[in-house]
């Protein structure tokens, strides 16, 4: 074991120091502009603004990547060592930067960079990863670039809500073995505020357009680049793979893919009625941000109940969100009394059901030209496995670098996405040390 695996490792043993420390600060206060304070109320409703769906006035003279601001940000577990001996060196900033939607259209993202003060050892250039984070809520309080300077944050008030950046140890684990982390919060419909929550293309942009931005803020444009992303951050890293041309010019190396939703419209089937049911508040949201047809259709459907519950999730992260919706069916949400999956089978949301379907990873005709490992679990509750594994042979077959995976992890009972997220955790290490070989790093 080299000198950063162990510094990553005791990382990963010692960040909850500093959770501990910010779960009883002032952390929460100090968190600048829009994201001091949350709202205790959940206002407007979902469809009370109907998006222009053009591009803003304010991106005019940009070009993707381009950073709009950028200032200092505090990450648990990593800055001054003085305090907590356990932590990373490192700088890290929160920065506003320009994308492009799934249309093309040009609009503002944000995210974050980390810069490791530990000096590199590895035989090239520095390497950077780009995280594609999983999901964390919708909230603009659960965007990583929040979250991450929370750790675990339990937030009293209507409605409830416990903010987790349950994926720190990811980030925390690169920056110890010495790599460069880029990561985006994903972005937000310019008029609403309303992540563009299922569409992968958006996200696999911002994640590219993350790292261009960051080579204006210190990362240097030939650090060797690997892509990393769980569940949807894996569509996010897909998507990206399968879409060459936008990510031209960046020296990609390598990506770990996990749980992808490779076919949106069987997840939102597959966890209708489980304990992460109000996951579907976010698909939702962020199918009626992608078009006028798509608003107008999904307005129709929701009765005062489903648009009350919907307006809580949008408003809370997923700790919120369990609070308020585990275990329900979207039947109850609708006029009908159908469930979201029957009504998009019936045809009542013909754009929603099209958008749904130009989201599907694989159908691009490109394949990933770097090594991938794509990994799924066999006994998942929330990403159903099957889409996985037949996008693995579909690329397989097709002749892409890729090595696939699966979790045998006992079924644990009760849909409450155990199953979905302990392969993960299990296997961090492992993937993330594969990656960071493939980047330039030795073992």
């Amino acid at each position: 074991m080299n000198q950063s695996t162990a510094a990553a490792l005791r990382v990963l043993a010692g960040q909850s120091l500093d959770i501990g420390r910010l779960m009883t600060s002032r952390a929460w206060r100090r968190l600048r502009g829009e994201h001091q304070h949350r709202s205790e109320h959940f206002q407007p409703g979902l469809f009370d603004i109907r998006p222009t769906f053009v591009e803003p006035e304010a991106v005019a003279g940009f070009t993707p990547g381009d950073v709009i601001r950028h200032t200092p940000m505090h990450v648990v577990g990593l800055g001054s060592p003085r305090h907590n001996p356990w932590r990373v060196p490192a700088h890290v900033e929160r920065m506003d930067f320009v994308t492009t939607d799934s249309h093309g259209r040009r609009q503002t993202a944000t995210g974050g960079v980390i810069h490791p003060r530990l000096p590199w050892t590895g035989p090239g250039p520095r390497p950077t990863i780009a995280i594609a984070p999983a999901t964390q809520g919708v909230a603009k309080h659960c965007d990583p670039s929040v979250s991450l300077a929370l750790g675990f944050r339990l937030l009293p008030g209507r409605p409830f809500d416990f903010v987790a950046a349950y994926e720190l140890p990811t980030f925390n684990y690169f920056v110890a073995r010495g790599a460069n982390v880029v990561f985006t919060d994903y972005p937000r419909n310019p008029d609403t505020g309303i992540q563009y929550y299922c569409d992968h293309i958006a996200s696999g942009h911002s994640l590219v357009d993350a790292v261009r931005a960051a080579t204006n803020l210190g990362i240097p444009p030939g650090s060797p680049l690997g892509l990393w992303g769980f569940s949807q951050g894996g569509g996010a890293v897909c998507s990206a793979l399968e879409r060459p041309s936008y990510a031209a010019g960046l020296p990609l190396r390598a990506a770990v893919a996990g749980a992808p939703p490779v076919d949106l419209s069987a997840v939102l089937d597959y966890i209708d009625g489980t304990m992460l049911v109000g996951v579907l508040s976010y698909a939702i949201a962020g199918l009626a941000a992608q078009g006028d047809a798509e608003f107008s259709e999904l307005a129709s459907l929701f009765n005062e109940t489903g648009l009350s519950e919907i307006g809580v999730n949008l408003s809370t992260c997923a700790g919120g969100m369990l609070a308020q919706s585990r275990y329900h069916s979207t039947a109850s949400w609708t006029l009908s009394g159908l469930s979201l999956t029957e009504l998009l089978t019936r045809g009542a949301a013909p754009a929603v059901s099209a958008t749904i379907e130009r989201q599907k990873l694989g159908k691009t005709g490109a394949i990933p030209s770097v090594p991938l490992f794509l990994w799924g679990s066999a006994h998942d509750d929330v990403i159903p496995v099957g889409p996985v594994r037949e996008l693995a042979r579909r690329w397989q077959g097709a002749g892409a670098p890729l090595a696939y995976w699966e979790s045998a992890l006992p079924d644990v009972p009760g849909r409450t996405s155990i199953n979905h997220n302990l392969p993960y955790f299990t296997t961090l290490t492992r993937n993330a040390d594969w990656l960071m070989e493939l980047v330039g790093h030795p073992k």
